[in-house]
């Protein structure tokens, strides 16, 4: 449904005189003089008609490019896209010697990007670039095309595209070479991590010595592609490790007192880890491209952020070796401490302290490295020195705590004392070190919280902090909803000053301008404005005037007035497409989603050309897409049908905004096409910064897992004041626990949801207002009983946090049973799983 102007092609030459003929290049020419000067569509529509008018009636004049041209500039100033590219196409089909048939390809190439045919544009961009190849911009056109390659997953093409840029242009574009040949690494590795290896030892052949920084992050890369590789295992948060470990009772005590039935010390929910033994070689050819990495930027010391964090990648590495060499080093067996048997307690003693010795220095010899990374003040990498140096000391605690106790020991006469003697050294060692390592855990999540950082890493810190200690930090994570991004709508364009306009008209369109923008006009200004609109609409019969009265009184949210207004126009002029486009955005914002389709279906029967008409009817497609379960068949046509509006709201023009990409990078980011979405993000912020664009960046971001704090706290400091911004910010704070920012993120969101208010229950059970997050939930479950998150975490709430806090049994016992109620309630595995718990934990207490 691409937007085109009439092409009216003639069967035959049409006869002209030189005289006529001339007089018709004039007044086209004249007609794109005035729409240049006054910007009208309609007028670049006509000249375009004319130009082309003009080739009609003569194609073999020698001019015939160049009025080709000219019609395709002015349909495509015109919104005409669909008609500029078939002009294009004209030009370049009947004219491939001519200086315009380069300039026009190029121009098809970038008109399919503009909406959103990336597939298309990077078909044109190739042929430009391999045809035109002396052309200034074939390079950076191919360029193009490869990025558009990339984002449509087409990763076989983007790498023939780029091999054929090094190829054409890397002998004059050495830096551009470079850096197209870096950008290849991640590529290959869509492949396979063999392909992406290989890749990145030929890029290190060919440019490693010609740009430090480049030459830092190609040896960290591969470096840290041989670390992964030389662990037969998968590993464990970076480790390569295996781990064991049983479910954690709430309020499990951490002294359990051992029997004489007892095999191991402590409680079941203590950690097992065994380090898995790395592949020598590899592991030798890793720290050699670490060293090269760091070598390189110690002597070269480049200032950009990435190559630090390149840096800071190969020393975290080269302190994760000595870590899983502490790992490796085995707790001793048959240890006897008993005070009966003097000589074997003697040779225990020196046996376990050999063991503490080794287990000291090497474990030192990791936290001096792992030190050294907070220093290079690398934000992501600090944290997982941080979190390494929890784990290090973790890991030593839990070992010690779940020691197997000899059979010696917990047999024969004595043994509950000789079992209480063992358990009781090897809890001595391992208290300090469970304080280290929640101090580094607790590093971890405050430095995260600050940097806006929620990766893997930081999920890791959470979850091994809870581990320690339950009655201080939550076992479960609360449910808050995964709030969906939402969907643009505008109003039409308003009318732009011309000079054609009456001077009461035009006084009046030049105020409405002046306080247009992203918030409602202020009350004061609205009515008499509106009054203006409507005096001249009656004065002179003007659908135009009442069009805008309309959007003034739709602007300080006066609907029924504004629909009256719209109706005016309708009453005037039946085919007035703004209007009843407009009528369709009212009927959105009330609700009424089958009455806004109605509207815009009418609008767009009137005019293919209105923007928000087209922008209405992709949302209400993503709309009935988002009730679709993710195999149903009918999510293909949906699919379709959002993204030819979309398309198609893009053809008409920029000037209504980035909703056409951000509604096509929505689509994108739910079928998990991450680099697509980015791409349409990244054509949407070309557009406008709008909220909605940071929000769509964002949840990319997040995707990826990478921080987007930043760009979430831009949105909520932009102009416009919506919900969603302010919901999605409160949300990313819940997630970096930081619950005040996140308090009062939520409470400038004016709507009241079961989203918010369960948002706001978990930010005050964050900042230990318990009774206030009680409140909370019950007010979600009020708003929507058949939804989970309410009920999952008063469970949550009720198991480690209210019981946590019970002074007595009888008070514990009685709020783990309303855990365990309300985890039955919402019926989940998960659930389930806590609410035996629960029951785990009455029968201990």
């Amino acid at each position: 449904m691409l937007v085109q102007a009439s092409l009216a092609h003639a069967d035959t030459p049409t006869d002209v005189s030189d005289v006529a003929r001339a007089n018709a290049r004039k007044a086209a020419s004249d007609l794109e003089r005035q729409a240049k000067t006054s910007s009208d569509e309609t007028l670049y529509a006509q000249c375009g008609q004319a130009y082309f008018d003009l080739y009609n009636q003569k194609p073999t004049d020698p001019t015939g490019d160049e009025l080709l041209f000219n019609a395709a500039l002015c349909f495509q100033r015109a919104g005409s896209s669909g008609a500029a590219i078939s002009t294009f196409d004209l030009l370049i089909r009947h004219f491939p010697a001519s200086i315009f048939a380069p300039r026009g390809l190029a121009r098809v190439g970038q008109m399919y990007a503009m909406i959103g045919s990336y597939a298309k544009a990077a078909e044109k961009l190739e042929t430009y670039a391999t045809k035109y190849a002396g052309e200034n911009d074939a390079a950076s056109a191919l360029s193009e095309a490869a990025l558009y390659r990339g984002a449509l997953g087409e990763y076989d093409k983007q790498i023939a595209d780029t091999q054929q840029l090094l190829k054409m242009f890397g002998a004059r574009k050495h830096a551009e070479a470079m850096q197209a040949s870096f950008g290849l690494i991640e590529v290959y590795g869509k492949r396979s991590a063999a392909d992406r290896e290989k890749h990145l030892r030929d890029f290190l052949r060919q440019f490693g010595s010609k740009d430090p920084e480049l030459g830092i992050r190609a040896h960290a890369l591969l470096g840290e592609a041989v670390w992964q590789r030389a662990c037969a295992a998968k590993t464990i948060d970076g480790s390569c490790i295996t781990m064991q470990r049983d479910r954690t009772l709430p309020m499990a005590p951490r002294k359990t007192k051992p029997t004489a039935s007892s095999k191991r010390c402590g409680p079941a929910s203590e950690t097992t880890i065994v380090a898995v033994p790395r592949n020598a070689r590899l592991v030798d050819e890793a720290m050699k491209s670490f060293a090269e990495a760091s070598k390189l930027y110690e002597q070269t010391r480049p200032t950009s952020p990435v190559a630090r964090h390149a840096y800071a990648r190969a020393k975290l590495l080269i302190a994760e070796r000595d870590l899983e060499a502490f790992l490796a080093v085995k707790f001793p067996t048959n240890l006897n401490f008993s005070p009966d048997r003097p000589q074997q307690a003697k040779a225990s003693s020196q046996k376990f302290d050999d063991f503490i010795a080794a287990r000291q220095k090497l474990g030192g010899a990791a936290t001096v490295k792992l030190e050294a990374v907070l220093m290079i003040k690398d934000a992501v990498n600090s944290i997982a020195a941080a979190q390494r140096i929890g784990f290090l000391a973790h890991a030593f605690a839990s070992e010690l705590m779940t020691a197997e106790i000899p059979r010696d020991v917990r047999t024969g006469q004595y043994a509950a004392d000789k079992v209480e003697a063992f358990c009781d050294k090897m809890t001595e060692v391992a208290e300090p070190l469970l304080q280290r390592a929640v101090q580094g855990y607790d590093i971890c999540l405050t430095k995260a919280g600050e940097l806006g950082i929620h990766d893997a890493v930081v999920k890791a810190c959470a979850r091994e902090r809870a581990a320690i200690g339950p009655t201080t930090f939550a076992l479960s994570t609360e449910l808050v909803a995964d709030s969906p991004l939402p969907l643009p709508t505008f109003e039409e364009e308003p009318v732009r000053r011309n000079r054609k306009l009456p001077a009461p008209f035009a006084e009046a369109t030049d105020k409405f301008w002046a306080v247009f923008g992203p918030q409602g006009i202020p009350e004061p200004q609205c009515g008499p404005l509106a009054r203006k609109f409507e005096a001249f609409a009656k004065q002179a019969a003007s659908a135009d005037a009442y069009y805008m009265a309309g959007m003034t009184y739709g602007r300080c949210n006066q609907l029924a007035k504004a629909k009256a207004s719209y109706g005016a126009a309708l009453a005037l002029d039946p085919k007035h497409g703004k209007s009843i486009s407009n009528l369709g955005e009212l009927e959105y914002r009330a609700g009424n989603l089958a009455g806004a389709r109605k509207q815009w279906e009418q609008a767009l029967a009137v005019n293919l050309k209105l923007f928000s008409a087209h922008l209405g009817m992709a949302t209400l497609a993503i709309h009935d897409l988002r009730k679709l379960p993710a195999d149903a068949p009918a999510r293909k046509q949906l699919t379709a049908t959002a993204e030819l509006h979309a398309s198609s709201a893009a053809a008409v023009g920029n000037r209504g905004g980035p909703g056409p990409y951000v509604q096509l990078g929505i689509l994108a980011l739910e079928q998990n096409k991450l680099p697509l979405a980015r791409a349409y993000a990244d054509d949407a912020k070309k557009v406008d910064t709008a909220p909605e664009v940071d929000l769509l960046l964002a949840a990319i971001e997040l995707r990826h897992g990478r921080p987007a704090l930043h760009i979430l706290e831009a949105a909520a400091a932009a102009p416009w004041k919506l919900d969603d911004t302010y919901l999605a910010l409160g949300l990313h704070y819940l997630a970096l626990r930081r619950y005040h920012d996140a308090t009062t993120a939520l409470a400038k969101v004016k709507r009241t949801s079961y989203d918010v208010v369960i948002a706001r229950g978990v930010a005050a059970r964050g900042m230990g207002k318990l009774a206030d997050a009680e409140a909370r939930y019950n007010e979600a479950l009020a708003l929507d009983p058949s939804r989970p998150e309410a009920l999952f975490d008063l469970g949550v709430l009720w198991k480690d946090y209210t019981a946590a806090r019970a002074t007595d049994p009888v008070s514990a016992k009685a709020a783990f049973r309303k855990a365990a109620d309300a985890f039955r309630r919402v019926n989940t595995p998960e659930a389930k799983l806590l609410a035996d718990d629960c029951d785990r934990a009455i029968a201990v207490l």
